[in-house]
């Protein structure tokens, strides 16, 4: 459960931080969560999945195998992709494997660039920029309303044609995000984050080793690992702090990496089926979260530079 980083908290929070949180530091945060959440896929898959069903898990494959051939064969439109993936998804939840892990495998084969393809695309994107450019420079009368609202049917023109030369990844990711961030993660919060919270026995609630292992991991445990490995990575020379850059604000970064809420009650409620236990996670996993973020925004805003790009 502490493993596991809420992509979207930790970034809005380094986004409200403004100049005090540098570009590099929400690159590595958000890179860091990726990771993160893609191993926390990883422990569902190997150790909260039943027996395997290997003739399932044979369809499975041939799907991937259908991905890769996509992804050899430089597809460009996400609709094979998207029909293999539902296909790769049905028969890996009926393996016995979590589903969760159909998704990290199908974003594999789904390219993210344009390859081959490129030079048409810079091509079609040259004509694209000539085109809103004269519109740019072109002088419009307010009061034309006709040539107003031809303007603005070329400009929608211009930007579904960008849209459609972009890699099909980030197309798949655009189409996503709208349900994903206003739909799916509003009713998962809403249905799994309900905490039922008695005082009379608080106290022994967080002060018993499931809810402080889970806290402890969150706050001090991000902080220290995180913060040692790259301390570690840039002592034995496999990377380096970008320029500029202070172990504070990496420090500061850490303790964000803390907030756990999605993917951390999604194990939780695979690994606790007894409703007191999951109830203790939660809380444990809210608390944690909250303190974690306190200590990143205001170790941030203590040594962030307010006056930086």
């Amino acid at each position: 459960m502490p493993m596991a980083t809420d992509i979207a908290f930790a970034v809005t929070l380094l986004a409200l931080l403004g100049s005090r949180a540098p570009l590099w530091l929400k690159s590595f945060v958000t890179a860091l969560a990726i990771a993160d959440d893609i191993m926390a896929v990883l422990v569902i898959a190997f150790f909260y999945s039943g027996a395997l069903d290997l003739t399932a898990l044979a369809w499975a494959a041939a799907f991937v195998a259908g991905l890769a051939a996509l992804n050899l064969s430089r597809v460009m439109r996400p609709a094979p992709y998207v029909l293999l993936t539902l296909g790769l998804w049905y028969f890996v939840l009926q393996s016995g494997i979590h589903a969760t892990i159909a998704g990290v495998v199908a974003a594999a084969f789904v390219p993210a660039s344009l390859g081959r393809f490129g030079s048409a695309a810079r091509d079609a994107a040259d004509k694209l920029r000539d085109r809103l450019e004269a519109l740019e420079e072109s002088d419009v009368p307010r009061e034309a309303w006709e040539l107003v609202d031809e303007r603005e049917a070329d400009l929608e023109e211009i930007a579904e044609a960008a849209a459609r030369r972009s890699a099909p990844l980030y197309r798949l990711e655009h189409a996503i995000h709208p349900w994903s961030a206003f739909l799916i993660l509003p009713v998962f919060a809403f249905a799994n984050a309900g905490v039922g919270i008695s005082f009379d026995d608080l106290g022994a609630t967080l002060g018993g080793p499931l809810a402080l292992g889970i806290m402890i991991g969150l706050f001090f445990g991000k902080q220290i690992g995180i913060t040692g490995a790259a301390w570690l990575a840039v002592r034995t020379g496999i990377g380096r702090l970008p320029e500029g850059g202070r172990w504070t604000q990496i420090w500061g970064g850490a303790a964000l990496a803390g907030i756990g809420f999605t993917m951390s009650i999604f194990i939780a409620a695979l690994a606790f089926p007894s409703p007191e236990e999951l109830a203790t996670a939660k809380l444990a996993i809210l608390l944690g979260s909250l303190a974690s973020a306190a200590a990143g925004v205001a170790l941030l805003r203590m040594t962030g530079d307010p006056g930086a790009d």
